[in-house]
This record gives C-alpha cells, structure tokens and sequence, in this order.
C-alpha cells in the first residue's frame, strides 16, 4: 500500500486523463492534511445525530441533524476543521490567519460569535454553499481566521466531467476580522 504514495505526481495527469473516458465514473474527492505534533496522531470520527428543530415548526428538522467529523477525545467539534453533514455538505478550511496588526481593532469583547459557534450553527442549519456562507458570516468574530471551502454533493454526480460540473458545487468562504469575502468556485476550464 506504501507504494502508492510515490505516485502523487502522476495522479493528476490520471485524473485528467481518466475524466475524457466515457465508462469511468470517478467520484468528488476531498482531501485535507493536518501539520502537528505527535500527541495530535490520536484521532477519532464522531458523528453526532440530533433531531434538532426550527422553534416554532416541530415538522421541521434542520438540515445538518447529523454531522460527521474528524475530531478528538474529549472535543465537542473537529479541531481539523472537516465535516460531513446530512444536509449533503462537506465543509473544510485553511487557516488563513492575520498578519495585519490593524485589522484586530474590528474584534469586540461583544456582539460577535466565536468561529467554533458559527461553524457548528452553519453546519446544522445551511442546505447548501450559499446558506452556509451566510450563516457563518453572521457575527464575524474576527478570530481563528481561515478560508473555507463548502462542497455541495446534491449537485454532484459521480461520472460527470469537469466542464460539465454544476453551478454552486463549490463554495469559498475567506474570513478576517472585520471582514468576509464569500464566491463560488471556478474549475480549470472556467466553470463553477
């Protein structure tokens, strides 16, 4: 299995390649990579299902009543920020972090919501990549700034070529304090 790793830089000339074949049917693949410490190598998958509901409407169950995540013993979220929700999302980010002294002026001791709050709140109730984007974006704390990326598997089939992806697939969301910057993705040939 080790052998496998040393092929990376072929790999993409086979997805390019494979994506032209009318029989193969390849899926969306995400993938992430977490730098740290050797304490850090003791991961878990959680998955938490609650039957939460909009107040007022018991009819109603939030989008995200199950979320699936990388995590660790003792956390209530993913500290590698991936997460899987029954909504059909997978939300990811890059830590972007904030190299401009002056911007830390924007974050207040109130009326803003920590990141962890916001990304759990936007994971349960968005249904799809603009949603989640604006959820998030309330309340903009300024703090654990990252960029993220929120994938929409609702409208994705395996098989499909990448010049026929559909629109709002993928999500990118850049925050910073004071700041939020939300767009949808483009693929190499331009779309979406």
């Amino acid at each position: 299995m080790h052998r496998w790793l040393n092929i990376q830089g072929d790999l993409e000339d086979l997805m390019e390649a494979l994506d032209t074949s009318p029989g193969v049917k390849l899926p969306l693949v995400l993938r992430g990579r977490k730098g740290a410490s050797l304490q850090s190598m003791l991961r878990v998958l959680k998955k938490y299902n609650f039957g939460f509901r909009r107040l007022g409407d018991q009819n109603f169950t939030v989008p995200g009543r199950s979320v699936s995540f990388s995590s660790y013993p003792g956390t209530i979220l993913s500290n590698d920020d991936f997460y899987i929700t029954s909504a059909g999302l997978v939300t990811q980010e890059t830590t972007i972090g904030n190299s401009n002294a002056s911007l830390w002026s924007h974050v207040k001791p109130v009326g803003q919501v920590l990141e962890f709050a916001r990304v759990l709140v936007a994971n349960r109730l968005g249904h799809c990549g603009r949603s989640w984007s604006k959820i998030f974006s309330l309340y903009n704390s300024g703090t654990y700034n990252n960029q993220w990326m929120i994938v929409d598997y609702n409208r994705f089939k395996p098989g499909t070529k990448r010049s026929q992806l559909k629109d709002n697939l993928l999500w990118v969301l850049e925050q910073i304090p004071g700041y939020i910057k939300v767009g949808v993705g483009r693929t190499r040939h331009g779309k979406q």
